[in-house]
């Protein structure tokens, strides 16, 4: 059996999390010069999850939506190490491999390959593989400030996404909520039993009290019901 092992952080607004929309594995068929992707539909596995975001998203093709609640990433839980496993079924040959973060659909780093820097204007060294290199200062998502230390605002439209460098929310806010970091007003809390954007998710029904959970981030108020653990009571 081939097994390709990934280990991969992105910040949230509690601690670490994956947020893996995509991987491909490639192999070059040498007498077609076609690329075929190994990883697709292939057996996955992670150390956690978050609601229904399983690591089997991350290789079933879909990419066009990179929200991380847009049903096409694999999530897991805040921890500080996210391990994701993917069986190639096989000892194979891997041409290059492909790994594509949940962005909030924004582009990150700069749009034109082989630049870097604040504003872009910087060429990568001529001798990055295939002209690429990472821009500077970026932040975790979630993050932004000098030296990445402070938390974007869950009170924006898309909770904890701001800009990078000024805090300043992307998406406008949630309904009630007003100013550059949607710091003022008063939430439109959702129904009991739902969270989240629009109050499309629903609250957690293991929860210590039956779909009684925080109408933002949809973390379980008052604990968990015997036998389940996590922010949302999912491990069971």
């Amino acid at each position: 059996m081939g097994v390709f092992l990934g280990t991969w952080n992105a910040m949230t607004m509690n601690g670490m999390a994956l947020l893996v929309c995509c991987i491909w594995t490639v192999l070059l068929c040498v007498s077609v010069q076609a690329y075929e992707n190994l990883a697709l539909h292939r057996p996955t596995w992670q150390s956690s999850t978050v609601g229904p975001y399983t690591a089997d998203l991350a290789v079933d093709g879909q990419y066009t939506v990179l929200a991380w609640y847009g049903g096409q990433c694999a999530v897991s839980q805040d921890e500080q190490t996210a391990e994701w496993r993917l069986d190639l079924g096989a000892v194979r040959s891997i041409h290059h491999i492909v790994i594509q973060y949940a962005t909030n659909n924004r582009v990150w780093g700069c749009p034109s390959p082989g630049y870097y820097g604040e504003n872009c204007s910087l060429e990568c060294p001529q001798n990055c593989q295939d002209g690429y290199c990472d821009i500077l200062d970026d932040c975790s998502f979630g993050l932004y400030g000098s030296n990445c230390s402070q938390n974007c605002s869950m009170t924006c439209g898309d909770p904890g996404e701001c800009d990078m460098r000024t805090g300043h929310c992307n998406g406008g806010c949630q309904v009630g909520w007003t100013g550059a970091m949607c710091e003022t007003g008063f939430p439109q809390e959702c129904s009991k039993g739902f969270h989240g954007v629009n109050c499309m998710g629903n609250c957690s029904l293991t929860c210590g009290l039956p779909g009684n959970c925080n109408r933002i981030a949809g973390h379980c108020n008052g604990g968990c019901q015997r036998g389940w653990t996590g922010v949302m009571c999912e491990k069971g």
